[in-house]
């Protein structure tokens, strides 16, 4: 927006910028993760919606947004990898996948069988399935305020915590 505005004042549309003078402090988000050990824990306890649990659980080991893994299908995995141009910024990636990944791809593909396309993760919107993600997360007994998007922090952390450039 101020891009906007003083690009209107150099092409004099507009006489000044009425928010020159103006500060706008920000506060530092709260970034929230999971550990490995609260990851175990995850794992072992059920969902209300599996398809929500596996793609949670797969998205903290790909790093992969919410609107990529709601995307997926069974055409982007090739030969141990994803291979895919991720929605937001429509850049290609590839994801070597870990044992744990694929393993949860494995369950996946026994819940989706009779599913017809070849869509892997049945998701609800995002805020759908952020709800049932608190609800689960509180089965587990975590007290952290996850949502979809913590994944990619986890998977973040376990990266540079494993020295793994991310």
């Amino acid at each position: 927006l101020k891009a906007a505005i003083n690009q209107a004042v150099r092409e004099e549309k507009l006489q000044n910028n009425p928010g020159n003078g103006i500060k706008i402090s920000r506060k530092q988000p709260e970034t929230n993760y999971l550990t490995l050990d609260e990851l175990k824990i995850l794992k072992d306890t059920p969902c209300n919606h599996p398809s929500i649990k596996n793609a949670f659980l797969f998205s903290c080991f790909t790093g992969l947004r919410y609107s990529d893994i709601v995307s997926l299908v069974w055409q982007d995995i090739e030969e141990g990898a994803i291979v895919k141009r991720q929605q937001k910024t429509q850049t290609f990636v590839k994801v070597k996948l870990a044992d744990t990944a694929l393993e949860i791809l494995d369950k996946q593909k026994e819940i989706m069988k009779d599913y017809p396309g070849d869509i892997i993760f049945d998701l609800l919107v995002n805020h759908l399935t952020n709800e049932y993600l608190k609800m689960w997360i509180a089965i587990a007994g975590i007290k952290k305020k996850i949502t979809f998007h913590c994944a990619r922090h986890t998977f973040a952390t376990m990266c540079i915590s494993h020295g793994i450039d991310i």
